[in-house]
């Protein structure tokens, strides 16, 4: 029971006496004993000043991989508060250290525990270890004693927990796929948590977190599992990845199994920081993945998704060349490819070949994200022709992103026609032959999600409407609109109008938001509550007029870089919040008083707010934030800054910044309302293709 003694420990006799606490987490710091010896510890002058006394806490175990009694032993002294230290010893013995990642050794409120005392009685440095047990050592469980109420909802809890089947235990862990830390908290519980864990935490090894930290300890762990022949094949390239990560000899888990989420990028860079740079050939990459890639077949049940996301990543590993890869390919749902590279006789002939080989095995794809280049769009024709038979041959596509590659949109959307029942999602960066694409968003009833982006390479075809090629009512049932072109305003407008009241998210934020485009959000679009816009002080009173009127939860605003809002345009901006609004997310500058001034002037009562540049004076920002919390009675639940590329841990120093401003009110009921004000980092908002998630 955090922060709820389970055990007290006391010394009374005519020699030494001392009263003692033993805590499961104590303070959220681990396993502790507290307390002091009023009188009678004497220490052997030879011996290191903790090595005089010691309590052993047998219990009944809560881990299936120890043995059924296992005891925690710690040494004390005068004043004993010992933090994130400890072993977990087997039964019987002192000697067979088992080794624990854990901070602290969570024994759960309902374990039997008795502690037992001992003393030194060794007599000379020859002999450092003498122990004697203490037997006018007295111990009273506290857990006979009455409970806090708070102390028997969390036991309650735990039991549940503890009874649970293990299909619900899985489930709970799935909802927790993108809380890592949690997740690996849970894995460290006991045995039948973390192994029901564990297979969501390497099932996207290459995917979280940063390659550079973690990516040589993944690569080191997977060589373990090659056969000795691959080893010795790699010893006579010269490639030495030697490997401190295995205890006893044995690792604990099959890790390769789990794989699932395939990340090319991270795979390869990986790969590159575990070869010793003298041995970092083409060639020599290129082996240690094709083995490991190899290595994933043999084990893994299938991979769901495969992500290649670099201009280089298909030279130095083809997935679908892997050994028994076909069998594998079966349960793929999820395939990108997204690379920066123009069309060549070396790339085509790869990207052929591999979407050939997806087309012949991976039936069951829902989402696909293809983004390639061609100076010339009727050069490389067997490129369209290789991803037209991948899009044919899925059963069913639910998101479709495609670069504008093709020399035919006929027949590519008459093939993407094909998975009209199915597709609620489709993102095209670069656009032409606009009637057909509208026949085909026609034809699609279950879209409801579509983003059309300027390409970076430029467009290769004019995209203005001709009205009379066009329908002139449309009831598209979109309800989440990106749309990103320059110089498009009457294709915008008739986009917005088709989808009338059914747009629920809508964002522009490449180029300004003119009148005519704000007055049809207005008069159209009445039913957004997700926005995002790019917006100038000279339309002040067009986003005033259109802020008010729709019932947002969500809004992000940006700016060009040489404009400014002034104090009036500031008052007026925040007068426009409507009282349903609860995220604010700015990417423009604003001095600390004018966000001051935004957010006193406001109507509405935020629960989150990001902060896209970097601000030197970010404290300040802070305590405004801060006194707003308190001033809307706790509503602010979230603070979210640029993340700073100078600072290692960054969301750890914006932790340390919030608790230092939260110091320094004193008063009891103002820090209640700030408890759960929580801080984090937000990356830069980029404005390419699939940059930003609205959801």
């Amino acid at each position: 029971m955090p922060n709820n003694p389970i055990a007290t420990i006391t010394f009374d006799s005519a020699l030494f006496s001392g009263n003692f606490a033993l805590y499961d987490d104590l303070h959220g710091s681990g396993t502790q004993i507290t307390g002091f010896f009023k009188k009678g510890l004497g220490k052997h002058r030879w011996l290191p000043p903790n090595y005089s006394y010691k309590f052993v806490a047998y219990m009944k175990s809560t881990c299936e991989n120890l043995t059924d009694n296992v005891y925690f032993q710690t040494d004390v002294t005068f004043n004993f508060l010992p933090r994130k230290k400890g072993f977990i010893n087997e039964q019987g013995g002192m000697e067979r250290v088992i080794k624990t990642t854990m901070f602290s050794w969570y024994w759960g409120p309902s374990v039997n525990v008795a502690i037992v005392a001992f003393e030194n009685k060794a007599s000379n440095v020859k002999r450092r270890e003498d122990w004697e047990e203490i037997s006018n050592f007295k111990h009273e469980v506290v857990d006979a004693l009455e409970e806090p109420e708070e102390s028997l909802e969390i036991s309650s809890q735990y039991n549940i927990m503890q009874r649970l089947p293990s299909n619900c235990l899985e489930e709970i862990f799935e909802s927790m796929d993108n809380d890592r830390n949690s997740l690996f908290s849970c894995a460290l519980v006991n045995r039948r948590w973390c192994r029901a864990s564990m297979p969501i935490l390497w099932r996207r090894p290459f995917e979280h977190g940063y390659p550079k930290k973690f990516g040589r300890k993944l690569i080191k762990i997977y060589v373990e599992f090659l056969t000795r022949e691959e080893k010795e094949l790699l010893k006579t390239q010269e490639i030495r990845i030697s490997s401190n990560v295995v205890v006893n000899g044995e690792l604990l888990f099959e890790y390769p199994k789990y794989i699932q989420y395939f990340d090319m990028k991270n795979f390869i860079y990986a790969i590159k920081l575990c070869i010793p740079s003298k041995n970092k050939f083409e060639q020599n990459v290129h082996l240690v993945a094709r083995m490991l890639g190899n290595l994933f077949c043999r084990h893994s049940n299938g991979f769901r998704s495969i992500n290649y996301q670099s201009n280089n990543d298909i030279k130095f590993t083809d997935v679908t060349s892997y050994d028994g890869i076909q069998s594998l390919l079966y349960k793929l749902k999820e395939f990108n490819y997204k690379g920066f590279n123009v069309a060549d006789n070396y790339y085509s002939s790869n990207w052929i070949n591999l979407f050939n080989k997806l087309a012949e095995y991976a039936h069951n794809i829902q989402h696909l994200s293809i983004h390639i280049y061609k100076n010339n769009k009727q050069e490389y024709s067997g490129v369209d022709d290789a991803i037209i038979e991948l899009i044919r041959s899925q059963r069913g596509l639910k998101s479709l992103s495609l670069t504008n590659f093709w020399s035919n949109s006929s027949i590519l959307y008459s093939i993407i026609r094909l998975h009209a029942n199915t597709l609620t999602c489709l993102k095209l960066e670069g656009l032409s032959d606009i009637s057909l694409l509208i026949q085909l968003l026609i034809s699609c009833h279950n879209l409801d999600s579509l983003e059309l982006t300027q390409t970076m390479r430029g467009e290769y075809h004019e995209h203005e409407i001709v009205h009379s090629n066009l329908p002139n009512f449309l009831d598209l049932k979109i309800k989440k609109f990106i749309f990103n072109f320059n110089l498009n305003e009457n294709l915008l407008i008739y986009f917005l109008k088709s989808m009338n009241r059914n747009l629920k998210t809508f964002s522009s934020t490449l180029f300004l938001t003119n009148s005519s485009i704000i007055m049809t959000l207005k008069n159209y679009n009445i039913n957004i509550t997700r926005l995002s816009l790019r917006i100038s002080e000279s339309l002040s009173d067009y986003y005033e007029n259109l802020l008010k009127k729709l019932p947002l939860t969500y809004l992000f605003l940006d700016m060009p870089k040489y404009q400014k809002l002034s104090f009036i345009h500031i008052r007026q901006l925040a007068r426009s919040f409507p009282h349903s609004l609860l995220e604010l997310d700015l990417n423009f500058d604003i001095t600390s008083k004018e966000f001051e001034l935004l957010l006193d002037k406001s109507n509405a009562n935020l629960v989150s707010i990001t902060l896209r540049n970097s601000f030197e004076n970010r404290k300040e920002y802070l305590e405004i934030m801060v006194n707003y919390a308190i001033k809307e009675i706790g509503s602010l639940r979230e603070i979210r800054f640029l993340k700073d590329r100078n600072r290692v841990n960054f969301e750890s120093f914006l932790a340390d910044e919030l608790r230092d401003v939260v110091e320094n009110y004193c008063q009891v009921d103002t820090k209640n309302v700030l408890k759960d004000l929580r801080i984090g980092e937000i990356r830069p908002y980029i404005h390419n293709f699939n940059s930003f998630n609205l959801t």
